[in-house]
């Protein structure tokens, strides 16, 4: 067989392996050491642990852009029903972060791409905000684009009721190519066709 080299980070994360699996998932998955992720889920750990702001591993990884982890994480995913899977896909950090939100504010179109694929909710929202209001207010149009392809909900609202756009033209961020015309294009194109 071919020999392996040793994975990016297993040295530091390595270390306390067979204390704690958990703690080490999410110290490999911030390391972005895939190798070691595939190890310690083959070992039992539990992707669904989170630390003190409750981030999970593929939190983490989302956020961080680590692709190599991630689909680690979301092959293990794959594989388990659809209520674990949704808990994993899901889960809010402290701050109402979910994976999805977090790689859509990074502007990890990647991230975001191999989330959706595996069956994150592209509208799940905390307090009004969506992946979509996080890739926009952070100016992320590739990544916004992504999301409206995918059926995001252009006409999602803040905690007061704003709606996203006014959001955006009140702070000044629109993202380059996503004002208000594509804005308004994108929701003709995700309306329902008339009946008659």
């Amino acid at each position: 067989g071919a020999a392996t080299r040793p994975c990016a980070g297993c040295s530091r994360v390595g270390a306390v392996l067979f204390e704690d699996n958990d703690t080490s998932l999410s110290g490999a998955a911030s390391e972005g050491s895939a190798n070691l992720v595939r190890l310690l889920l083959a070992r039992g750990s539990d992707p669904l642990r989170s630390d003190q702001q409750r981030e999970t591993a593929l939190t983490v990884a989302s956020r961080r852009c680590h692709r190599d982890v991630l689909r680690a994480l979301l092959d293990w995913v794959r594989v388990r029903d659809a209520r674990t899977a949704a808990a994993m896909l899901e889960h809010a950090d402290n701050d109402g972060w979910t994976a999805l939100r977090s790689a859509a504010r990074g502007g990890h179109g990647e991230a975001v791409r191999l989330l959706l694929d595996a069956g994150a909710d592209v509208d799940g929202a905390y307090d009004g905000h969506s992946a979509l209001s996080a890739a926009l207010l952070e100016g992320h149009g590739e990544v916004a684009e992504l999301l409206m392809r995918r059926g995001a909900d252009t006409d999602v609202r803040d905690a007061e009721g704003r709606p996203l756009l006014y959001l955006l033209v009140l702070e000044g961020r629109c993202a380059a190519g996503v004002g208000p015309r594509r804005w308004s294009a994108s929701r003709r194109r995700s309306a329902p066709a008339p009946t008659g």
